[in-house]
């Protein structure tokens, strides 16, 4: 009998080891995979006669991107962690990081300031200190989703310029008598939600000076530009020029839009006398329609 309770006592053991050890193969909880976003040089694209065209020369991800940012969202929505380089960051643009499976959202941000925000419905991205009337600066952007489950990942990413420009060339002569120049765009968008690149806050404005320099009057051809963030909904572009002696009304140019990667260009007569309405052509350069900062 007790030779019997003792073969029943080690067959139990035995059982509830293998118990046990079976558990643990088949438990992957805790376990991590590296994922690998690498960067690289990349091409500058310009258009030649309708036809693509590579420069010799690579430009590099760095002349692009001086400020970079990495965020991680899970299946659910929420920030899991965020990274941020910068020009003085080893490898910029490379990012390694560790998942635990699952299906995550990777936002990358080039040439931004990123702000988590609590009080908002979501994440925004703005340019430091943006007030009206203050420049914005390049930027890239590109979202993804990814899924790890048993195995490492190395992927290449490809960001976007969300950035539009507007340019004003006159096809008529600075005069001698005209001091300087402002344009007003509005309304400007300085900030954007993460997950959706639109803006989070009310419409602003923003404007750009210029006072000419004594070569630059009696010059045809000027033109003024900058970047701009609003692709979304028509803008008003108003250009007022001060003269010495006397007051020239404000040019006023409505229902201008803007297109991503684009040059949007309005020419016109800046300088001579007043303008009438539908005095300015507005055009679409695509100049950088092709360009991207490949990672």
């Amino acid at each position: 009998m007790k030779n019997y309770l003792f073969l029943i006592l080690i067959g139990a053991f035995f059982l509830s080891s293998c118990r046990k050890d079976h558990s643990k193969t088949n438990d992957p909880s805790g376990q991590k995979f590296t994922v690998n976003f690498t960067a690289g040089d990349l091409g500058k694209m310009a258009t030649n006669s309708s036809k693509l065209q590579t420069n010799s020369v690579a430009d590099t991800f760095k002349k692009y991107v001086k400020t970079y940012w990495y965020l991680v969202y899970n299946n659910s929505g929420q920030l899991v962690h965020w990274i941020k380089q910068d020009s003085t960051t080893t490898n910029l643009g490379n990012i390694s990081d560790s998942f635990n499976p699952g299906t995550y959202t990777v936002i990358f941000i080039g040439n931004a300031t990123v702000s988590i925000s609590q009080g908002l419905s979501g994440d925004y991205f703005f340019k430091d200190s943006f007030t009206s009337g203050s420049s914005l600066p390049d930027f890239f952007y590109q979202k993804l989703n990814i899924t790890v489950t048993n195995a490492d990942i190395n992927q290449q990413v490809s960001l976007n310029r969300i950035t539009s420009q507007v340019q004003i060339q006159a096809t008529d002569v600075v005069p001698a008598n005209v001091d300087s120049i402002k344009v007003t765009l509005s309304p400007a968008y300085g900030s954007f939600f993460v997950s959706t690149l639109l803006p989070p806050f009310g419409n602003g404005s923003q404007t750009i000076s210029h006072k000419f320099k004594p070569a630059e009057k009696g010059s045809a051809n000027y033109k003024i530009s900058t970047f701009f963030y609003n692709v979304t909904i028509p803008f008003t572009v108003t250009v007022e020029r001060f003269p010495k002696s006397f007051y020239l009304s404000p040019i006023v140019i409505n229902n201008v839009t803007c297109q991503s990667n684009k040059i949007t260009l309005l020419t016109g007569k800046l300088f001579t006398g007043s303008v009438v309405a539908g005095g300015f052509h507005i055009s679409f350069d695509p100049a950088w329609n092709s360009q991207t900062t490949n990672l």
